[in-house]
């Protein structure tokens, strides 16, 4: 998919409080990981479904519409003062190409797993029976599913190659409504839950260096990575259990955040872990639930084809129960009073408050 870097309305105008040089370099840097990954990734679909590249008419032009909007919505942030402009270059660049090499290696095995259907093919090393049944699989076919060393490894080049480098830009939508809850209370107690590698945790400390930063994952591999991840950010904890039972006390938690957790959660899983979240949330805290476009906006409708393709091809079980798990009402449904819900690109953000009493 070819992207068109430069025709936003108002690019060319100085930022507030981002260099014109930075602006620039940014869009270059997302508009070359979205050029070469575009072409790659339309082989890859079309040898798996023939049917791929045939969307409906006018959908690959919403796609390059929502994108751009979504870079001009995280320079926004930055003149605004929301997070500094270390976030947009976080993270760097040879860090991200890094394991692409092996990612791409890695993709005959992922191809041959499709083609057969092997949504169970996890290493017995990591002892897969000690996880829950609905953990227990290859989501999208990737390697090791979330058991092992080499999928932590691999992990955020392969998801970015999807989304041609846009995953961070997507998560980091949830960092406004944040700092505007924290920015002025230090050492407040945050809490990402399933926070895998912990590259959000990373970009949470860059908008809100002076919160108490707390990550939750069921893998002990992923938690592994993010360790490394993290080395550089002193305090951050890491918790390696199942966000069913958070370890814990009820109301110590001033906000939580969950990015790309709950479309691979069963429907009542996820009113599981939403209700722990609310329980150790301090009365007034805010959780911000950042993951999957849903088709109740007009950004979902618009890109209604790619969602009803992704689980078609991708191994993502609870992918349609979460399309129609509309997340305001799932917020509201599990005792928080919605804020707001917004789309960028193909994740949503939900906002939810925990109302006191």
């Amino acid at each position: 998919m070819a992207i068109a870097l430069f025709d936003t309305p108002g690019f060319f105008q100085r930022q507030r409080r981002l260099p014109f040089w930075d602006s620039a370099r940014y869009r270059a840097v997302q508009g070359a990981l979205a050029l070469s990954a575009g072409p790659l990734l339309s082989l890859w679909h079309r040898s798996l479904d023939r049917a791929y590249g045939r969307p409906p008419e006018g959908a690959p032009q919403a796609v390059q519409r929502h994108f751009r909007e979504l870079l001009a919505e995280d320079i926004r942030h930055v003149g605004e003062g929301i997070y500094p402009r270390e976030v947009l270059f976080d993270p760097p660049l040879p860090e991200a190409l890094r394991t692409w090499p092996e990612a791409l290696a890695d993709a005959p095995r992922i191809w041959a797993r499709m083609r057969k259907k092997r949504f169970d093919d996890l290493p017995a090393t990591a002892a897969p029976e000690a996880f829950p049944d609905y953990y227990r699989r290859n989501f999208h076919f990737q390697t090791d599913g979330w058991l092992s060393e080499r999928s932590a490894r691999m992990y955020d080049a392969q998801v970015g190659f999807l989304f041609f480098g846009t995953l961070p830009l997507m998560r980091r939508m949830g960092l406004p409504p944040l700092v505007r809850e924290l920015r002025d209370r230090r050492g407040a107690r945050l809490l990402d839950v399933g926070c895998g590698t912990g590259r959000f945790l990373r970009q949470l400390h860059y908008a809100l260096p002076q919160a108490k930063l707390y990550g939750l994952d069921l893998s002990p591999y992923y938690l592994q990575a993010a360790e490394r991840n993290l080395a550089a950010i002193p305090g951050v904890s890491l918790l390696a259990e199942n966000a069913e039972e958070i370890p814990m006390q009820a109301g110590s938690v001033a906000a939580a955040v969950s990015t790309f957790l709950f479309h691979e959660l069963p429907h009542d899983v996820r009113r599981r872990v939403i209700r722990e979240v609310h329980r150790v949330l301090a009365p007034g805290g805010v959780f911000v639930l950042v993951d999957s476009l849903q088709k109740d906006g007009p950004t979902g409708q618009e890109l209604a084809y790619y969602l009803d393709w992704f689980p078609r091809i991708y191994h993502e079980p609870y992918y349609k129960s979460w399309l129609a798990d509309e997340a305001g009402a799932l917020l509201r449904e599990c005792g928080f009073a919605l804020e707001e819900k917004r789309d960028h690109l193909f994740a949503c953000v939900a906002v939810g408050r925990k109302t006191p009493g």
